[in-house]
């Protein structure tokens, strides 16, 4: 049944629902969902993303908002944002242990889910 239940909100989280904020966390994965912003603040569509950590390597692209939004199983290594083709200028979150460089972004294996603010250059 559980198993029934995390497929069903993978799919509304994804393409199936077209739900903006993820509403179903499991403490056996992962969801990273944000917005991706320029430096005047407008929302940057099409926005190709990285995210891996120790299993997958997963590539997003943000939606004509700016939004995204990632969920994938949770492994002992921290989880990893990078953009092949952009900078990273600032990110915004209210987890103080987000990490950012200029190249990507470090979140620790034990959060579970995470909302950030993506400014890119």
């Amino acid at each position: 049944m559980k198993a029934l239940f995390s497929l069903m909100a993978i799919y509304l989280m994804t393409n199936g629902g077209g739900c903006e904020q993820a509403s179903f966390i499991d403490d056996s994965r992962i969801v990273v969902e944000g917005k991706i912003i320029d430096e005047s603040n407008q929302p940057l569509k099409n926005v190709s993303l990285h995210f891996s950590n120790q299993i997958n390597g997963i590539d997003v692209y943000s939606k004509n908002d700016g939004k995204f939004v990632v969920s994938t199983p949770i492994t002992s290594a921290s989880n990893t944002i990078s953009f092949p083709n952009n900078q990273i200028v600032e990110v915004r979150t209210s987890d103080s242990r987000i990490m950012y460089y200029s190249s990507a972004i470090t979140i620790p294996n034990d959060v579970n889910y995470v909302n950030l603010e993506i400014k890119i250059k």
